[in-house]
Order: structure tokens, then sequence, then C-alpha cells
């Protein structure tokens, strides 16, 4: 999956899949986002910052772009109940692809939404 966002960083995808829960983004059971002014890079210079607030949606059953997401999951940095959308609502999403730093100073990609919008319900 990483590969698929490296390669479309900062450009548009498009994902299907389910929304399993809502919440905040964590790694390895600790290591969460940097809240404040989480950094955005190209080629590894400063290009503007994004302003995370931490709630998260993830969604599960994933694909990118039509192709499978190895792992099946997928965080995307908003709440989506905010929006209206349920555990168990299948969506399409649109966003861009963005890469961030991790609260443990490494980094990794997001989707940063665009558009969404239901499908089904499982």
């Amino acid at each position: 999956m990483r590969s698929i966002l490296e390669e479309s960083l900062y450009n548009f995808v498009y994902i299907t899949g389910m929304i399993s829960k809502f919440g905040e983004m964590k790694f390895d059971g600790n290591s969460t986002i940097l809240k404040v002014n989480p950094i955005r890079f190209s080629n590894g210079e400063l290009i503007n910052p994004i302003h995370f607030k931490g709630k998260t949606t993830l969604i599960v059953n994933a694909t990118i772009n039509g192709c499978i997401i190895e792992d099946g999951h997928m965080w995307i940095a908003e709440d989506l109940f905010m929006k209206g959308f349920d555990i168990g609502n299948i969506v399409d999403i649109c966003g861009n692809v963005e890469k961030y730093r991790r609260g443990d100073g490494t980094f990794d990609f997001c989707v940063s939404l665009r558009n969404i919008k239901l499908i089904g319900i499982y």
C-alpha cells in the first residue's frame, strides 16, 4: 500500500471500503501523529503545514484506485462520524495523498479527504 501511496504523493486517489471505527491514528500502540503542525514534505523540502486535529476514520476491506490494499485497511485523517457516516457504511472516497511525520519521527502516508459518498451498508 505504501508504494501505491508514495507513487501518488500529493495526487488524487480513489478509495472504496467499509468504515470500521472512528478515533485517533495510533502506530505500534503508542506513537501518534504529531498534533501541532505536522509538516508536509516534497523531496525533503518543506511545502506547507498540515493542521491535523487527531480524529480519524479507519477504512477496512479497502482498495486504492481499484487495487486491493495488502493489509486491508487505511486511515482517513478526518472523523467521518461528524459528517453523518456510521460504522458499517461502505464508502467511495476521493482525496489527496499526504506524507506526514509521526510522533516518533518516522514518516508515513494518509489520504486527505476531498469527497465521500455512501455506496452501501454492511
